[in-house]
């Protein structure tokens, strides 16, 4: 399993952690394992080996060896320590962890045993995500929820606001399974409260108590526990919901869990969103650009050419990918008056216009008339340079005549 164990380590609070290396020597320890150890900082746990700190702690000298046969749940290990007298659990994960950590790892999660257990549903959630994003957290966190939470099924739908509200599942777990997509009405369904800025358990009866919803009567929806979900502003943008074909009591743990979770899923919605919108965006701009019968383009404060529109390619007799990220593209009149002029334009916000003739690959020698500008970023410092270029060789030629 690869997970990133920074977020682990900052998201589990009031836990002792502590990672492990394949000889059971402790790379990263919170502050908790160091109050259990009684150590002054971290450099005096860090590097050393688990059987010569905590393994001595345990009355029965619990050894590393013994931690590596024990990995199914939790171990009650009772520490004789100047810090605490009390009765740890610990449970121990294979992992393998990306960028700094790359490699085998095992982690060691321990806990007092009177702490609740919201703690232990959040780090199995985490688990199960691993280092998803966008569609594949939006699959994963809802496999997660289900068999964290120990339920059936698992929904997390998109609010279509119209005459008729609606909502689109963009995730549903099933039966021990992803099923597919649906879209409902909302009116006549327990999803309307959700909606309106309420977390709703229906411990029992969800199904009859609302007829109109054939979801719940097809899955023979005993209990049903919804979570609303938000963008940034405020608004509604859908909602997490869970359901069982048991009866669900009420469980603050359940509702810490699934208000978390329904933030992170908002804000990686929104994050999606928000990109689908500037790739709309840029690929707008590019036809625009395409569009246009003159040459155009637009290169970085190093003079490396990072865009051209259709007209350019079809001037120059270019691919793009063999422009992109070049200075110039081997015309002797570019390297000469253009070179000059980017240079200028670089150093100092302006605009300049002048004459080039541009001697193709055809053989063809063609007037332009080229037009550059400086181009500045938010804090009014240069960041590149824009161009157009007109052909005026028939303008020329007339000029002559």
């Amino acid at each position: 399993m690869q997970i990133d164990i920074d977020l682990i380590f900052s998201s589990l609070t009031g836990r002792l952690l502590i990672l492990l290396n394949e000889k059971g020597i402790i790379i990263k320890a919170n502050a908790d394992a160091i109050n259990v150890l009684g150590a002054d900082s971290k450099e005096n746990i860090i590097d050393k080996n688990w059987d010569d700190t905590f393994g001595k702690l345990a009355q029965n000298n619990f050894s590393f060896t013994d931690l590596l046969q024990s990995t199914t749940g939790y171990l009650s290990i009772e520490l004789n320590t100047q810090n605490t007298q009390d009765l740890l659990e610990i449970k121990i994960d294979t992992l393998t962890i990306t960028e700094k950590y790359a490699g085998q790892y095992y982690l060691i999660v321990g806990r007092r045993k009177r702490m609740s257990n919201y703690e232990d549903m959040l780090f199995q959630v985490m688990k199960g995500t691993e280092k998803a994003f966008g569609e594949d957290f939006i699959l994963s966190i809802t496999k997660a929820l289900a068999e964290t939470l120990h339920v059936e099924h698992a929904f997390i739908g998109k609010y279509i606001k119209g005459e008729e509200d609606k909502v689109n599942t963009l995730s549903f777990w099933s039966h021990g399974k992803y099923q597919d997509n649906i879209v409902y009405t909302v009116s006549g369904t327990p999803c309307e409260n959700v909606l309106n800025h309420r977390q709703k358990l229906i411990s029992r009866n969800a199904a009859k108590k609302f007829p109109k919803h054939r979801l719940l009567k097809t899955l023979k929806v005993e209990s049903y526990f919804g979570t609303p979900i938000f963008y940034n502003n405020g608004e509604a943008l859908g909602l997490l919901v869970v359901m069982d074909s048991k009866a669900m009591e009420e469980n603050p743990a359940s509702a810490y869990i699934l208000n978390i979770f329904a933030n992170r899923i908002g804000a990686e919605i929104e994050r999606a969103e928000a990109e689908a919108t500037l790739l709309y965006k840029d690929r707008k701009l590019k036809n625009v650009l395409d569009a246009i019968p003159h040459p155009i383009f637009y290169k970085d404060n190093q003079g490396r050419y990072e865009g051209i529109n259709k007209a350019f390619m079809d001037t120059v007799n270019f691919e793009e990918a063999d422009i992109l990220g070049k200075k110039s593209i081997n015309y002797k009149s570019e390297k000469s008056e253009s070179s000059k002029f980017d240079n200028e334009l670089l150093s100092s916000p302006k605009q300049v216009s002048y004459d080039s003739i541009l001697n193709l690959s055809s053989g063809e020698s063609r007037n332009y008339l080229m037009t550059k500008s400086s181009l500045l970023d938010n804090n009014g410092d240069i960041d590149g340079l824009v161009g157009s270029a007109m052909d005026i060789t028939k303008l020329k030629a007339a000029e002559k005549n």
